[in-house]
């Protein structure tokens, strides 16, 4: 028998007087329901934690709307922000008439990977660790209407200069002026539990970077989920908004996503071996699994228009398909390890937009694809590219061009990476059709660069 606190228990431990049921939908965003601690027992969650699925984008027919929401009781926190004491907790999306997963449920589909992974005998553990980007303003003003669209952003650091930007990297104080702000997101989520943290100022003006981690891969997930959760409640307590968008400035740099990941079996590290950076041969055939499917990843990795103003041809970013040793302008880096149990890959072309359920994912489908079939990643890459990049003359592949290429290729890959049904194909046709939308949205409105470029 369990000897995991029960739900009520939790509750009383907390002094909570609400549970605040969170949930992940198919864009990645963190929905919840709050029930009042009294109706939160666990007799009662079967029939109190409904939800109209009609009601969330790309799930559920308005005829069959039903949904049931399932607390993972080893994900629970006490939310840091709210006025009346508020328990957090991970939800599973779960058919109400059988109590399984929900085909639509990114979370779910991330528990099958892992599962499943399992299951073939090709790893027993995967090991997340999480770069995480974002930018910070002091104000964020957006115009939106018939006659209106534009933004007017108010930089947070100090040292920040007109275009281009002076790079801000690790600058020292006084002018690294959010570094109490990022000392409070990290002291924050050490207190809710989540392990490795770092903070640093990075290149462009506001712009942060978190570090936490390795964590087991639902684990990740959540954490990932969370840690937004926390980026974005402390900033609005300091008075300031948080940004995500890959590219919230013109000729700034991007923010992303990094996600080294590591397999262990039998309490074995994988990757570590005595071939190209010290990798194993199962550690490059994963390689090759990700490069071979690079452009379907990229449409759960790289989720919005913005996210390819990222990745575009003469960016300093890592959209090139290739890997390296400590080369930051190829889509997967080795870094330096000293020990075997730090081996590890790290991804680079993810952003802080993506799914970390779908992401997560569709990586370790493409690495254990590459594994089982022996795939070839090719040769590293070792030089100096950013000068080829800016001159867009160096004939390397690349990430999917667009949104609309990425969705193209994860349309195709049903027979393919998705054969299974780990990732179902109905999520997929979801995620493809929310996706479409979001990109005719964006191209149904006038640019305000145009107004500069062809106006009268």
């Amino acid at each position: 028998m369990s000897d995991r606190p029960t739900l009520q228990a939790q509750l009383e431990e907390h002094d909570a007087q609400a549970l605040d049921l969170r949930f992940t939908d198919l864009g990645g965003r963190w929905r919840h329901l709050t029930l009042d601690a009294a109706t939160a027992t666990d007799e009662r969650l079967s029939r109190a934690a409904m939800i109209d699925g009609a009601s969330i984008p790309g799930w559920r027919d308005v005829a069959e709307s039903d949904l049931l929401l399932l607390p993972d009781l080893d994900r629970v926190w006490a939310d840091p922000f709210t006025a009346q004491p508020t328990l957090l907790c991970v939800a599973d999306v779960a058919d109400p008439a059988t109590t399984a997963g929900y085909e639509r449920c990114p979370r779910s589909a991330l528990a099958r990977v892992r599962d499943d992974l399992i299951g073939r005998g090709v790893a027993d553990q995967v090991e997340v660790s999480v770069d995480l980007a974002f930018y910070v303003f002091d104000a964020l003003d957006l115009r939106q209407g018939p006659t209106a669209l534009g933004y007017d952003a108010t930089v947070a650091q100090a040292v920040a200069a007109p275009q281009p930007w002076t790079s801000t990297y690790l600058v020292g104080q006084p002018e690294d002026r959010l570094a109490d702000l990022r000392a409070e997101m990290v002291s924050t989520l050490a207190r809710l539990g989540v392990d490795g943290l770092s903070h640093v100022a990075l290149h462009g003006p506001g712009q942060c970077e978190l570090k936490f981690g390795p964590s087991e891969l639902l684990q990740a997930a959540d954490q990932l989920q969370l840690a937004r959760y926390v980026i974005d409640g402390v900033a609005r307590a300091y008075g300031k908004v948080a940004s995500f968008l890959p590219v919230p400035l013109a000729q700034a740099p991007g923010s992303g996503l990094h996600l080294h990941l590591s397999f262990r079996k039998d309490q074995r590290y994988l990757f570590a071996g005595q071939g190209y950076a010290d990798l194993s041969d199962t550690c490059l055939h994963a390689i090759g699994g990700v490069l071979r499917h690079c452009a379907v990843l990229n449409a759960f990795a790289n989720p919005s228009t913005n996210s390819y103003r990222r990745l575009r041809a003469g960016r300093a970013e890592p959209a090139i398909l290739g890997f390296g040793a400590r080369n930051r302008a190829t889509a997967i880096r080795i870094p330096s390890a000293a020990k075997p149990e730090h081996k590890r890959v790290e991804l680079r072309f993810p952003d802080p937009l993506a799914n970390p359920y779908l992401t997560l994912g569709s990586l370790v489908l493409a690495m254990a694809d590459g594994i089982q079939h022996r795939i070839d990643p090719g040769e590293p890459i070792d030089r100096h590219m950013y000068d080829l990049i800016a001159d867009g003359g160096d004939g390397l592949e690349r990430c999917a061009a667009n949104l609309e290429a990425a969705l193209t290729a994860l349309d195709a890959a049903r027979c393919g990476l998705f054969a299974k049904d780990l990732i179902p194909g109905e999520l997929i046709d979801a995620y493809i059709w929310l996706k479409r939308a979001e990109i005719d949205r964006v191209a149904g409105q006038p640019h305000p660069i145009e107004h500069l470029i062809y106006g009268s």
